[in-house]
Order: structure tokens, then sequence, then C-alpha cells
């Protein structure tokens, strides 16, 4: 597909075709509750259709699992039933002390804050001329938020 002398698109057109260069685009925001990223058109991933920030939850669960009177915080529950309205809404899975110490994890002293973390509006300059690995990471979580292999940095 990338080689002009290997790829092969015959069922698509009787031309030589191949790609390439490939370009990805992605747009990260590292925020204090964690990361949102943009890919090519602009959709917040997680973000709903309606505009509203929502990941899509799929709950599927057989009746005979469960005991209608055990109190399952990881359940769906439907709203309004009665009314006709079956929009599931997920609970919580986590108490009020639970997520006191949640929310006061993120709002640690500045004195903590790792120099690695901090945004830099100012972007330096990388000159690599071989394959190299690129990690978005965080050394206070000690996460790595995205990893890409690059194997050709000078093809473009």
């Amino acid at each position: 597909m990338f080689e002009p002398l290997r790829s092969d698109f015959g069922r698509m057109t009787n031309k030589p075709v191949f790609i390439g260069t490939l370009i990805q685009v992605i747009h990260f925001e590292i925020g204090e509750y964690g990361v949102n990223s943009k890919i090519g058109d602009d959709r917040i991933l997680g973000e709903g259709d309606d505009g509203d920030d929502t990941g899509d939850i799929t709950h599927a669960e057989q009746d005979y699992e469960k005991d209608e009177y055990v109190d399952d915080h990881s359940s769906s529950k439907l709203d309004s039933q009665e009314d006709g309205d079956l929009k599931p809404r997920q609970t919580a899975e986590y108490s009020d002390e639970e997520e006191k110490r949640f929310i006061e994890e993120y709002h640690e002293s500045e004195d903590s804050e790792d120099p690695g973390d901090e945004s830099s509006h100012d972007p330096e300059e990388f000159l690599v001329n071989g394959p190299f690995l690129f990690l978005i990471y965080s050394s206070k979580r000690d996460f790595v938020f995205y990893s890409a292999a690059v194997t050709e940095p000078n093809a473009a």
C-alpha cells in the first residue's frame, strides 16, 4: 500500500496507485482532570453527537445474574420508566468519602508539581535522523497518555 512496486489497488483501478505520505494530526489538552484529544475532524473523544461530553456506555445484564434487592452501584438504572423515558443512567461506583479523596488528589500543592509536566508554549527544535519513540508521559502519575513509533522521521 505504501510502496509503489508492491501496492495493489487492482480492484479499485487499473492505474498504479500507492500512498506516498500519510500524516496524522492530533491535538492534546492535558489538564487537571485528564486528557482530551482531538483527531482530524475536531471531535473530542467521548463526545456525543448532541454536544454533551459523555462516553458511550454499553451495559448488558442478564436477569438471572442479579438479585433485585442487592444494592449494586455498577448497574444502570432507568430514569422515569413509568413515563416512557428509557434513557440509561450510570450510577456512581464510589462513596462520598472516596469522591472527596479523589478530588483532593487533583488539588495538590504547587510544590509537588513535576517540572516535566509543565506546559510549554515555546516549542523546542527536535532534529532526528533515525527511528524514535514519541511519548506523552506524566512522571507525576507514572502514566503514558500517548505513544507512537516513528520509523521514518524524514519521509515527509
